[in-house]
């Protein structure tokens, strides 16, 4: 018997996920995520038309979670107030793509209480 239910969308899931990881480092210029006094910050590369949504996982409490829709300044960066963010771990899981090319980056931060 299946370990895992409908294995079929999860290996084509897996093999998306593989090009947008591959997409990803084969970037130049890499998408930074730091903490400032009041935001996240997020620097995209310098690439064309980029898209995207950025998700906040908080792994001891999913009612915390939510999404933002990527949406950046004339300099390629976008803030998140962290207000929005109780203290403790946060996963961010950045999905976006560029021109049709997908690419996903995943960093861990730390909001001190």
């Amino acid at each position: 018997s299946l370990v895992v239910d409908n294995y079929y969308y999860k290996d084509i899931h897996y093999e998306d996920h593989k090009t947008r990881l591959k997409n990803t480092t084969l970037l130049k210029e890499k998408l930074i995520v730091e903490l400032e006094s009041e935001y996240v910050h997020f620097k995209f590369p310098e690439v064309p038309e980029i898209s995207g949504n950025i998700t906040f996982y908080r792994a001891s409490d999913k009612s915390k979670d939510f999404v933002e829709p990527i949406e950046l300044d004339d300099a390629h960066a976008m803030k998140v107030n962290k207000n929005k963010l109780i203290p403790g771990l946060w996963t961010i899981k950045i999905d976006w793509e560029s021109r049709d090319t997908p690419y996903y980056t995943k960093k861990q931060i730390y909001i001190d209480p």
